[in-house]
């Protein structure tokens, strides 16, 4: 199944927990990144409140490939302390074993996450975990301009910042090109600069002159 617009909000808050794995692809890296950890902070937060361990384990998609008991093995190994796992599948590409599919749909207890980068639309894989319903796929693209304003409004709020008046954030964002991880660099700049300052309130000179730097 696809996850895309008001959906993603509630996936990656509690709904991943009901498919068997999820797909985050895209050429957007750090975005791809963020949502995987965003993920695995909702599982800790979950076994912490059990006093249950969490196990975070990293598989090479190459080494899947080659032998796919590798995830059996992950799935069904567990003890007293450990009653479910995090499995993050690394660098995928290429083909989709039928073999692979059928251990996913059996998987109710972990969460497994496959990383990839930008996969096309003929993806065997991308259309495995875009047509399964067990399956959730996830695209991680570069932002525009709305999806941007909402992500500097956000971090600037959680540091308790405020612009001046609105046309600053939209500055912010016409100023920010790139992906979501150059896009968090420098809003950190930001952040950075108003802790230093003992400022919450940030001007339009002032983010001229922090971002250019």
């Amino acid at each position: 199944m696809k996850i895309t617009g008001t959906k993603i909000s509630n996936f990656l808050l509690k709904d991943f927990k009901t498919f068997c794995a999820t797909l985050l692809y895209g050429p957007d890296a750090g975005l791809v990144s963020d949502r995987c950890k965003s993920i695995v902070r909702r599982c800790i937060d979950a076994q912490d409140k059990t006093n249950i361990s969490l196990n975070k384990i990293h598989i090479q998609y190459k080494e899947l490939c080659s032998d796919p008991s590798l995830l059996i093995d992950e799935i069904t190994s567990l003890n007293f302390f450990t009653k479910s796992k995090v499995i993050i599948v690394e660098n995928v590409e290429g083909t989709f074993l039928k073999s692979l599919l059928e251990i996913l749909e059996k998987n109710k207890d972990h969460t497994i996450i496959f990383k990839a980068g930008d996969l096309p639309s003929t993806s065997p894989i991308r259309k495995a975990f875009e047509t399964k319903k067990a399956l959730a796929s996830l695209p991680c693209y570069i932002e525009n301009s709305y999806s941007i304003t909402q992500q500097i409004l956000k971090r600037l709020e959680k540091h308790n910042i405020r612009p001046e008046n609105a046309d600053v954030i939209h500055d912010i964002a016409d100023i920010l090109k790139g992906d979501y991880k150059t896009i968090e660099s420098e809003i950190n700049k930001i952040v950075l600069y108003c802790n230093n300052q003992r400022n919450t309130r940030i001007s339009k000179d002032i983010i001229y002159d922090i971002i250019s730097k």
